[in-house]
């Protein structure tokens, strides 16, 4: 169950607007994220080692669920996942990003499913 929902992250395709708004909730949840646990660890009597670790730990969760965006960014230009790797590369990484930005997605449907919604509800553009 656990693996088809991972395996379910790297399906299908988003578009501009989509990868950019789920991007920025994303790091936002993970900025919220770290704001409660430094405050729930100061509560419970200020060891802030214990905050700065689950901080840690959480770093590679959010990194994966942005990875999972970036694969779906590029199945929506009609690219194999593999090439969001890219987006490791230090130089490389900045030029990716402003091609997922800017590059428009293919108009039809392509082997990674069909045509993203354009719609501009906030329901369709962070969880559809």
């Amino acid at each position: 169950m656990i693996k088809e929902k991972i395996s379910n992250l790297f399906k299908g395709r988003i578009n501009r607007m989509q990868y950019l708004f789920r991007s920025i909730g994303v790091f936002i949840s993970f900025v919220v994220f770290i704001f409660i646990i430094r405050f729930v660890v100061s509560d419970i009597g200020g060891n802030f080692s214990l905050a700065y670790f689950i901080g840690v730990l959480s770093i590679p969760i959010f990194l994966f669920i942005l990875f999972s965006l970036v694969v779906k960014r590029f199945h929506d230009m009609g690219y194999p996942g593999i090439i969001a790797l890219l987006i490791f590369v230090p130089p490389v990484n900045i030029i990716v990003k402003f091609i997922l930005i800017l590059y428009p997605g293919q108009k039809k449907i392509n082997i990674y499913g069909d045509i993203p919604s354009k719609s501009l509800s906030l329901k369709k553009l962070l969880f559809s």
